[in-house]
């Protein structure tokens, strides 16, 4: 498996980690709980868990890549290895197009998700359904950006 495949499902494990953190602690709150502030202020506060653990995910993702580059090429010496994790992590434009088009999609469902939002509120439904829909739909957005990502690197792409 490729060091960007490795990274995208850590990226992917982050994101469905801060979904059902947030969906069990918003699940008790649907019906009860009508104040808007409440409903902006839990999903800040996923939004800020969602970044530390996103970022402490990759720093144990990177330091468990190089012990184990280091570990599989112990006989070499460190510049040996020091230049072995340096081309792991090299991205060429192979993986740049996949980037984008992945990133293309998950941009897709989470604009289809603000506007489903946006109906929701235009017909007369729940400003607090509104926002979950949003909310949901930039995570799902990220998670399927995810996944066809992985799915590119396996198939491949071609320009055009």
């Amino acid at each position: 498996m490729s060091y960007h495949v490795k990274k995208t499902l850590v990226n992917i494990i982050s994101s469905i980690v801060i979904l059902i953190l947030y969906i069990t602690k918003s699940l008790p709150l649907i019906g009860t709980q009508t104040d808007l502030r409440v409903w902006a202020i839990t999903m800040l506060v996923h939004i800020g868990i969602g970044g530390v653990l996103t970022i402490i995910l990759h720093i144990l993702f990177h330091i468990f890549l190089s012990v184990g580059i280091a570990i599989h090429e112990r006989d070499k010496g460190d510049k040996a290895i020091e230049k072995s994790i340096e081309i792991e992590m090299v991205e060429d434009e192979m993986t740049k197009l996949i980037d984008l088009k992945s990133l293309q999609v998950g941009y897709t469902i989470a604009g289809m998700g603000f506007g489903a939002g946006l109906i929701c509120l235009a017909l007369g439904y729940s400003s607090i359904l509104a926002i979950n829909i949003m909310f949901l739909a930039f995570f799902f957005g990220s998670l399927i950006e995810g996944i066809v990502g992985i799915f590119l690197n396996f198939k491949g792409v071609h320009n055009g």
